[in-house]
C-alpha cells in the first residue's frame, strides 16, 4: 500500500499516513478550499490532488459518486451517472484495518476467475455485466442433471516407448487414429447439427456465444457475450473432454494437479458433455480463461522444445529434454521474455501430467498461448492425450 496505478497513489482517509508527508500536505490543503466536501478516498501524483466521495468500504467495491480535483491551481467538481468502481482496496487501506482482510480475500476470488485482469471492468455498469458473464458459464455445471462416465485414452492403444522422433510420431498417429474413432472431427456430417443444439442449450442457460476465435480438427472457440476473458470450446474429442474432467476432479478432490503443480496449464473452470443424438454422437464443453496467441518468439522456442521432448527417449519423460530445450536460450531465441521460467513452467507441468499417466501426444505450439500479460505459457488443448482414466462427466441438457 498505498495503491499505485499510473503514477498515481490512491488511499482511504484512514490510511493517510501511508503517503510522504508532502503527499498529505497536498492532501490537506485541497481538503481545506472544500471544507464541506465528505471525502473518503484520495488521489495524488501528476501534479493533481483528487478528493472522492465514495459508497462504504463495508462493501468491497465502492463506488465513486462525486469528486474534487485541484490542478494547476483550479479546483473542478465533477458527478457521476456510471460511477467509476474500486477493485483490490486492501491496497487502498492499512494492513490491519479489518476491511483490508475481507477485501484481500475477496480479491482472491475474483482474481482466480479471471475478473480483475479484464480492461472493462472501471465503471458500474461493466463491472456488472463481468459478473453476470462469469456467473452464467460458472453455472454451467451445476445445471447439468445427469452424469456420464466416460473412458480416455488406454496406453495400450498406443505405441509407446519408442526412441527418436520417428517413433514419437508413430505414436502421435496412432493417438490421433484413436481419438478420431472415439470422437468427432469438425468434417462429420452430424457437426453442424450439434454445435447448433450446443448454441441453443448454452442461450438457455444465459451463455450467448458471441463469436468464433479459434478452430481446430474437434473443435471451435467462442467468446461468450457477457465476458471477454473467458473462452467455450466445443470439442469433439472425447479424449480432450476426459483430460480436462479429470483434472479438475483431482483439483476438487485436493489429490493432486493444482494449478501451483502445473503452472503452465490453462485455468479451466469447467468441462460438459451435450446430450447424445439417436446415433451416439456428442460434442463436449469446456469453459477456460481466455488467452493470446503466441508471438513469434516465443512459438519459435516453444516449436524448439517441442522437437526436443519429441526426441527424448520417451514423451512421458519431458523432464530429459530440460538441459536441450534451456540451451535454445543461448543461441538465438534469447530475446523472448521469461524464456528460461516459460520453458520450465512448461516441461514442469508435462512432467507433472505425466507423473498421472496423463501424456499428450499432440504437442506443438498451436495448443499453447500466452498468458494476457504475456510472462507465461499456458497449454489450452490437450486434444489427442493418453488417458487410461474412466471419469464421470456431467451433461448439459436444455433448460426449460
Amino acid at each position: 500500500m498505498p495503491k499505485v496505478i499510473r503514477g498515481k497513489k490512491w488511499v482511504h482517509r484512514s490510511a493517510l499516513s501511508a503517503l510522504s508527508p508532502t503527499e498529505r500536505s497536498q492532501v490537506q490543503r485541497t481538503a481545506r478550499k472544500v471544507p464541506d466536501f465528505p471525502w473518503t478516498v484520495a488521489r495524488v501524483g501528476n501534479g493533481s490532488v483528487m478528493l472522492g466521495r465514495t459508497t462504504a468500504f463495508t462493501n468491497v467495491h465502492p463506488e465513486l459518486l462525486e469528486s474534487v480535483t485541484l490542478k494547476g491551481g483550479k479546483l473542478a467538481r465533477r458527478s457521476y451517472a456510471d460511477p467509476p468502481v474500486y477493485h483490490r482496496i486492501e491496497q487502498m487501506l492499512l494492513p490491519g484495518d479489518p476491511r483490508a482482510k475481507k477485501a484481500r480475500a475477496r480479491t482472491a476470488v475474483e482474481a482466480g476467475a479471471g475478473l480483475l485482469g479484464r480492461p472493462d471492468i472501471g465503471r458500474r455498469s461493466s463491472w456488472k455485466r463481468a459478473k453476470k458473464g462469469s456467473r452464467n458459464t460458472d453455472a454451467l455445471v451445476d445445471a447439468c442433471k445427469a452424469t456420464l462416465l466416460v473412458p480416455g485414452m488406454p496406453y495400450e492403444r498406443i505405441i509407446g516407448g519408442k526412441r527418436g522422433r520417428r517413433g514419437a510420431k508413430r505414436s502421435y498417429g496412432t493417438a490421433l487414429s484413436f481419438a478420431k474413432g472415439q470422437g468427432l472431427t469438425r468434417r462429420s456430417k452430424h457437426w453442424k447439427g450439434l454445435v447448433r443444439e450446443a448454441h441453443a442449450i448454452l442461450r438457455s442457460h444465459g451463455v450467448e456465444l458471441k463469436r468464433q476465435i479459434g478452430v481446430g480438427t474437434f473443435a471451435q472457440v467462442y467468446l461468450p457475450k457477457d465476458t471477454r476473458l473467458r473462452v467455450v470450446k466445443l470439442t469433439g474429442d472425447r479424449t480432450e473432454a476426459v483430460v480436462w474432467a479429470y483434472i479438475l476432479q483431482q483439483r476438487r478432490e485436493g489429490t493432486g494437479l493444482g494449478e501451483s503443480a502445473v503452472p503452465a496449464l490453462a485455468h479451466t473452470y469447467c468441462a460438459f458433455a451435450f446430450p447424445a443424438r439417436p446415433g451416439g454422437q456428442r460434442i463436449y464443453g469446456i469453459v477456460q480463461r481466455r488467452y493470446l496467441r503466441l508471438r513469434t518468439g516465443d512459438q519459435m522456442l516453444l516449436e524448439g522444445v517441442d522437437e526436443r521432448i519429441t526426441e527424448s527417449s520417451n514423451l512421458s519423460r519431458p523432464y530429459a529434454a530440460m538441459g536441450r530445450s534451456l540451451s535454445l536460450l543461448r543461441w538465438g531465441d534469447h530475446t523472448v521474455f521469461n524464456g528460461e521460467e516459460k520453458i520450465r513452467n512448461y516441461l514442469r507441468t508435462l512432467q507433472e501430467l505425466a507423473s498421472f499417466s496423463l501424456v499428450p501426444y499432440d504437442i506443438h505450439a498451436e495448443n499453447v498461448m500466452a498468458s494476457i500479460d504475456r510472462t507465461q505459457w499456458a497449454i489450452t488443448d490437450l486434444g489427442v492425450t493418453q488417458a487410461p482414466i474412466v471419469v464421470p462427466i456431467p451433461v448439459l441438457e436444455m433448460k426449460k
